[in-house]
């Protein structure tokens, strides 16, 4: 049985952050993650398609995920969308 993380422990892989300036990623350094900023929106989606807020400082909240399929096309979030952010979105879920 897989123990479950402490805050402490999300809180620190949270903040272990590497940033990919090629292309424009961040990567816990778990390496369990890559998730793809979508600035639009400030928010990231990983290669799952499950979007997670982005905060002030640029790191993720890994805690707070919804799936992109989860959230409406109507959504204000959706419709805030520019047009990068978009291609992002459309790579990942056409996969």
């Amino acid at each position: 049985m897989k123990n479950k993380m402490t805050e402490a422990e999300i809180r620190a892989e949270v903040m272990a952050i590497d940033v990919d300036p090629h292309e424009g990623t961040r990567v816990p350094k778990s390496g369990n993650k890559k998730i793809t900023p979508l600035n639009s929106v400030g928010s990231g989606i990983d290669e799952n398609g499950f979007v997670y807020p982005q905060h002030n400082d640029g790191t993720f909240d890994l805690s707070d995920g919804v799936d992109i399929w989860d959230i409406s096309a109507s959504d204000d979030w959706m419709k805030t969308l520019d047009k990068k952010d978009k291609k992002i979105i459309n790579k990942i879920v056409n996969n």
